[in-house]
């Protein structure tokens, strides 16, 4: 299972570097394969900080032969990003009122 924090965005932003914005948006379209790497990484460190990237890529490969498919791990990816509330949830960001926020105090 995978499992985002504050720690794991920014080790990912360093890693990749983008920004967590730019990483979840090209997830959104054509994420490429170092991006997936590299978020799948970020999110096992909770379970094994030692793990390397190239660790992350050989777990990925096997659960590839074993008969996933990518986008089974990049919808992972999502849930687990969507899961650590760094961003907010659709209808949370929609029934938002910009006036009420604290930047127009």
């Amino acid at each position: 299972m995978l499992k985002y924090d504050i720690n794991a965005f920014v080790i990912a932003e360093d890693v990749l570097g983008q920004s967590v914005t730019q990483i979840a948006a090209s997830l959104a379209v054509s994420p490429k394969l170092s991006t997936i790497r590299g978020l799948y990484w970020a999110g096992n460190l909770h379970k094994n900080s030692k793990m390397k990237l190239s660790e992350a890529g050989e777990e990925m490969q096997k659960r590839l032969e074993g008969g996933e498919q990518l986008g089974d791990i990049v919808n992972e990816i999502c849930k687990a990003i969507e899961a650590s509330g760094i961003f907010p949830k659709q209808e949370d960001a929609e029934d938002a009122d910009p006036q009420a926020s604290p930047a127009n105090s």
